[in-house]
């Protein structure tokens, strides 16, 4: 997160972002991983088969919150003392990475604004600035997969 501290400030006072415990805001106690289009650390774009959050498994986690982004997005910033964040568990189920090479098409849980692909960005953001503005998040990238090629 590179923006100047005025700005993080701004962004980090939005309740949305501060119920996210957006690590570029301060106020987590680890930090996590980075997204990009293969997702956080080594390994393949998919959910950890292992990972429980309580009794739910990764694709129950995805069934669940089949049709409801809003408590997908809440249930990937949840964090585990084993495992950490669940986004990092589930990569796949909290769209933390993307099989198709362009992170247009995969969520930030860093603060990234916008995405690489120049003409996928400037379509999502036309719909919708906060893409842009303050955090390419979930909704950002379902948008994306809906009318970018690339996704």
């Amino acid at each position: 997160y590179t923006q100047k501290k005025g700005i993080r400030k701004k962004v980090c006072e939005k309740a949305k972002i501060k119920a996210g415990c957006l690590a570029a805001c301060d106020l987590c106690d680890t930090k996590p991983p980075v997204s990009s289009p293969t997702g956080p650390g080594p390994g393949p774009c998919k959910d950890d088969p292992q990972f429980k959050l309580g009794k739910r498994t990764c694709k129950q986690i995805r069934n669940k919150n089949k049709n409801d982004i809003q408590g997908l997005y809440n249930t990937c910033w949840e964090s585990t003392d084993q495992t950490g964040w669940v986004y990092g568990s589930c990569k796949a189920t909290c769209r933390f990475c993307s099989k198709k090479g362009s992170d247009c098409c995969a969520a930030s849980y860093d603060g990234r604004m916008g995405c690489k692909t120049k003409k996928c960005q400037k379509a999502v953001c036309k719909m919708d600035n906060y893409c842009c503005s303050t955090v390419w998040d979930l909704y950002c990238q379902e948008k994306a997969t809906a009318v970018c090629d690339i996704c």
